[in-house]
Order: structure tokens, then C-alpha cells, then sequence
């Protein structure tokens, strides 16, 4: 029997996640608290066909219970209702860019900060392509899950706080920290949550091997 995996939210990265699950082996539920818009279903469609299990408009029970783990979509604050039933059954909550970096042995660049971040990872993208490839993926716009089955010396990713915060193993080979500044506030409940979501990545086990800081 497969081992169950919940991902919640039909954005584009738990769409992504929802994919390399399958891929994986993973018996795969989505759950969705909205209703999915009509642009939605063709993809719904597609995921349904692959043995994905989909839900919208609710987060159930019978969704919930059992999963090994949790993929999350950034848009999902840590203080709500989802998570703190997740957290009440013990099933640990990752991000997208966490799923990814635990199925492939691509070396992530991370570009990290309140602002600058598209930028500099773009930039970073542009002058390694010179010589590697090295698609950027993140909090740009491509998930990491869609581009790990693929051949790349790296994967240059955008980390926002969102999804910094709901990691726990992901290792970054270098990882760049651009600035900071208040912001998402309210998402992470003050100043001091928001900068330890960023600092997350940059020390411990999840210290990367090089670190390019703002002086």
C-alpha cells in the first residue's frame, strides 16, 4: 500500500508537487479551501487521470488523516486553521522547495531578502547559463518539483520567508541574502519571526556551504 502524502493548496507548486508524488509513488490527496476557478479544471482533469485525489472547498477529514506529510503552498499562513490541525495529528508540514531539494541531488543556489530577489536571481541564471544550466525555479514562478527529473548542473532558486519558514532539512550548496527590511508582518506575527524565517537557511544543518551576505 502506497504511503499517503497531502498537499495543500491547487497553486502552481502544489500542482508541481503533486506530479513528482505521483512520480515517486506517493497515493496523493489535494486539498483545496476554495472553489477552483474554471481555468483550474482542465489541470484538475489532467491530475485526476494520473490517480490524484482532489478536493476543493474544504479541508476534510478523511483528506487529512493518515498523510505521511504535508506539502504546502507559500499563500498559507502558519497560524491557520489547516495547520494547526496537521500539527494536532503530528504530521509535519514542508514546503514545496523542501519536497524538491529531498528527490533530486541538483545543488540549489538560493537568492534570498525583501527585495531584489527576482532580480538577482535572474541575473544569476543569465551569467551561469553562459557555461551550466541552471534554470531558475522558487518564488519566481517555476517549482523546483517541475525541473528536478530534468538534467541541470543547478537549480537557482527563489526563497521567499514563506517558504524558507517551512523548511527543516533543505541545504543550499550557495545561498545569497540580499537584504532586509519589515515585511509580512502580519503573515509571520511580527518583525523578529519574519527575520528568523530567513536566517533558517543560512545556519545549523540547513547552513549552506557558501553565503554571500549584505555587509
Amino acid at each position: 500500500m502506497s504511503e499517503k502524502v497531502l498537499i495543500l493548496g491547487l497553486s502552481k507548486s502544489g500542482i508541481s508537487a503533486a506530479k513528482e508524488a505521483v512520480i515517486l509513488g506517493y497515493d496523493v490527496y489535494i486539498t483545496e479551501a476554495n472553489s477552483p476557478k474554471d481555468e483550474c479544471k482542465p489541470e484538475i482533469d489532467k491530475l485526476e487521470k494520473i490517480g490524484v485525489h482532489i478536493e476543493t472547498g474544504k479541508h476534510s477529514e478523511e483528506y487529512i488523516k493518515d498523510a505521511l506529510f504535508a506539502v504546502t503552498s507559500p499563500g498559507i499562513p502558519p497560524k491557520s486553521e489547516i495547520f494547526n490541525r496537521l500539527k494536532e495529528k503530528n504530521i509535519p508540514i514542508i514546503s514545496e522547495i523542501e519536497f524538491a531539494y529531498k528527490n533530486t541531488d541538483i545543488p540549489f543556489i538560493v537568492i534570498t531578502g525583501t527585495n531584489g530577489k527576482t532580480t538577482t536571481t535572474s541575473l544569476v541564471s543569465h551569467i551561469l547559463s553562459k557555461k551550466y544550466s541552471a534554470p531558475v525555479c522558487g518564488n519566481i514562478g517555476v517549482p523546483p518539483t517541475s525541473l528536478i527529473n530534468e538534467k541541470h548542473d543547478f537549480l537557482v532558486c527563489e526563497v521567499s520567508s514563506f517558504q524558507a519558514e517551512m523548511t527543516d532539512k533543505f541545504k543550499a550548496k550557495i545561498a545569497c541574502w540580499t537584504n532586509f527590511t519589515p515585511d509580512h508582518i502580519d503573515w509571520h506575527g511580527g518583525l523578529e519571526n519574519y527575520f528568523n524565517a530567513k536566517a533558517k537557511i543560512f545556519t545549523g544543518n540547513q547552513a549552506p556551504e557558501y553565503v554571500v551576505l549584505n555587509e
